[in-house]
């Protein structure tokens, strides 16, 4: 299992190097289709798709946890404790 502190590392510099290679992915591939657009609206145009691939990791990493816990049934004891976790397979 990963840290918080592990997560949140991985995420920021995902994000940071995701920034990265769209700003200058648009400084390359947009004059090639005849956009030209202004430092300034890079930067905004990167802000943007940033929100938006940040809502979309979020929802998959929600969804993935999701489906990973339904398929994990988990065997009480008497007094509350884990006796086992058993995976379910699904057919």
């Amino acid at each position: 299992m990963q840290l918080k502190k592990h997560s949140l590392f991985e995420a920021t510099t995902n994000l940071i190097v995701g920034y990265i290679i769209n700003f200058i992915a648009n400084i390359l591939i947009f004059p090639l289709f005849g956009w030209h657009i202004t430092i300034a609206q890079n930067l905004w145009l990167g802000v943007i798709f940033t929100f938006i691939s940040l809502a979309r990791q979020y929802c998959l990493r929600r969804a993935f946890t999701h489906l990973t816990e339904i398929n994990e049934k988990v065997v009480w004891t008497e007094g509350g404790k884990t006796a086992d976790v058993y995976k379910i397979e699904s057919s």
